[in-house]
């Protein structure tokens, strides 16, 4: 039986560089996807002032209501869905 040598030191004066794994470049790729248009959508409002005023007087309402709509809705749904089945399995 033979035992795997110890491996060699490297040259003085000269150091090996070591790659990174390739889950770390994995997940910088992702983590750049991921990032890359959260900061390019407020980046885009940068030069036009104006975005903003258009997006708060037509947007915004909507989606304010839709989300107030949304969450009444599933704060009742859960009440209803968890007092019944906790009253179920008491």
């Amino acid at each position: 039986m033979e035992l795997a040598s110890a491996p060699q030191p490297a040259a003085p004066g000269r150091r090996r560089r070591r790659r990174p794994p390739l889950w770390t470049a994995v997940g910088v790729v992702v983590a750049a996807l991921v990032a890359g248009p959260l900061l390019a959508l407020p980046l885009s409002f940068v030069g036009e002032a104006d975005a903003l005023d258009s997006i708060a007087a037509n947007l915004l309402p909507d989606a304010l209501r839709a989300s107030v709509v949304l969450a009444l809705g599933v704060g009742a749904g859960t009440l209803l869905l968890g007092g019944t089945l906790a009253g179920l399995v008491s």
